[in-house]
């Protein structure tokens, strides 16, 4: 190999480093992010933030925004899949990614994209399970009056100053 070659090789090399650190940081991340805190904040309902808290992506291809509890869950979601994977996985994460990938875009970026794979993963089956564990509503007082009518088979309404045990006991008027 000639040195022109080599140089073109060390171009193509550097400009598919920085191509493959934007599309991971700049593209990937984002969506990671917005995806996430979608999935969770549809099972979750917790209306710490805004709505006027948002977070998006407009590209000319894809057009993506989150906003309210959803930006919070997301990016709570990255940073706690990010510090075990900084943690556990650290350079052997990074080194599987760069070889099941084909390319080396950097240890922080790739540490980065597998957080971000692995957020979006883990908020598609808390997604998926959050209902199992979803307990009964709560029913307001006239429905529980509708409910306790329909359990005892009455046609009445309960009085209000009469208790349930009472229209049970067998009357002594008799």
């Amino acid at each position: 190999m000639n040195e022109a070659d080599a140089k073109i090789n060390s171009q193509i090399s550097e400009l598919t480093t920085i191509i493959g650190f934007i599309f991971s940081t700049i593209i990937l991340l984002p969506i990671s992010v917005i995806v996430s805190g979608k999935f969770i904040s549809s099972r979750m309902n917790s209306n710490f933030f805004s709505e006027g808290d948002q977070f998006s992506i407009n590209l000319v291809i894809l057009r993506i925004k989150s906003t309210g509890d959803q930006v919070a869950w997301g990016f709570g979601m990255f940073i706690m899949t990010l510090l075990p994977v900084l943690i556990l996985g650290g350079k052997d994460a990074y080194i599987l990614f760069q070889s099941r990938s084909g390319i080396d875009i950097g240890q922080w970026p790739s540490l980065c994209t597998i957080s971000g794979f692995l957020t979006v993963l883990i908020s598609f089956i808390i997604w998926i399970i959050a209902p199992l564990f979803k307990s009964a509503p709560i029913l307001d007082k006239k429905e529980r009056d509708e409910q306790i009518n329909k359990l005892l088979h009455r046609e009445e309404p309960i009085d209000k100053n009469e208790s349930i045990d009472k229209k049970n006991e067998p009357n002594d008027d008799k």
